[in-house]
């Protein structure tokens, strides 16, 4: 809330909490794709399947 305030924008309790969530969603998405991403990265650039 002090951020948002920081910023010219007042919000309550609630809202605040509806905000957070939200961030949290996002967040935990993001990690997920990121990590999808990484993987798929990893496993072209292996050295196991050019050793053989």
């Amino acid at each position: 809330m002090a951020i948002l305030a920081k910023n010219g924008i007042q919000v309550d309790d609630t809202e605040a909490s509806v905000i957070l969530d939200f961030l949290y969603i996002i967040a935990k998405n993001h990690s997920k794709q990121e990590a999808k991403q990484n993987a798929s990265y990893l496993k072209e650039n292996s050295n196991h399947e050019k050793m053989a």
